[in-house]
């Protein structure tokens, strides 16, 4: 049985005459969130992802709808002292309006600085899958958390798109032989705060694509009803 276990960053191998690729864009990210948000967040359990991250890999799956800028990014940055790699899509809709990352300058160089995963929702073929996943074990590999909104995808990504970090953290289990924590949060906009209450659920040690996509539904489904416990006022 795989079990979890401490990773330590020092004895990973490293050139002090190179900077870390996109440090200064995720330290500003990271400064940014914690000077918007982090005050008006009440936290209605135990900081999970933190602890987590603290102490190797790990994946937060979150809900996606605070509408219309859809912020969760940047409120849940603000629980974690690690930065997290996150599963994004190529394009966003800001006040329901597309808007190709890719085709915006600034919008893509901060994107590429934070090192989150682009993916194509309107045509997620084979070779953009692979990549995903490729990218997204590399970064629980090098000990770090990648993130993901199972929620936000429309019909025609569900499938693969749904259960994607899933897949990604069953392989990446597999090769380092550990157990990788999924840290579920949830957030509800009660006037101007942010109520939070967060949720740690794991893989069975293998897991096949039926499972795969039951757990996905399950995880959604615990989502919504961690939203529906946060209170009102």
């Amino acid at each position: 049985m795989l079990k979890y276990k401490r990773t330590n960053a020092k004895n990973r191998p490293t050139n002090p005459k190179l900077k870390p690729k996109g440090k200064t864009t995720k330290k500003l990210y990271s400064g940014f969130s914690n000077l918007l948000y982090k005050k008006k967040i009440k936290l209605f359990s135990e900081n999970l992802l933190n602890k987590r991250a603290a102490q190797g890999p790990a994946i937060v799956l979150g809900t996606h709808d605070l509408k219309p800028l859809r912020i969760e990014p940047f409120l849940i940055q603000t629980m974690s002292k690690k930065h997290i790699h996150w599963i994004s899509s190529l394009a966003i809709r800001p006040f329901g309006k597309r808007i190709v990352i890719s085709k915006t300058p600034v919008l893509n160089k901060l994107t590429k600085g934070l090192e989150n995963i682009e993916i194509d929702r309107r045509n997620l073929t084979v070779a953009e899958t692979r990549r995903m996943v490729s990218e997204g074990i590399n970064i629980l590999k090098e000990g770090k958390v990648l993130g993901a909104f199972p929620t936000a995808y429309t019909e025609s990504t569900a499938g693969f798109g749904h259960s994607g970090a899933l897949y990604i953290a069953n392989k990446a289990q597999q090769e380092l032989g550990i157990k990788i924590p999924i840290i579920l949060v949830s957030i509800k906009k009660v006037k101007n705060k942010y109520h939070v209450i967060q949720q740690e659920v794991s893989l069975p040690d293998k897991v096949d694509r039926n499972t795969r996509q039951r757990l996905t539904n399950e995880y959604i489904s615990k989502l919504q009803r961690l939203y529906a416990c946060l209170p009102n006022n």
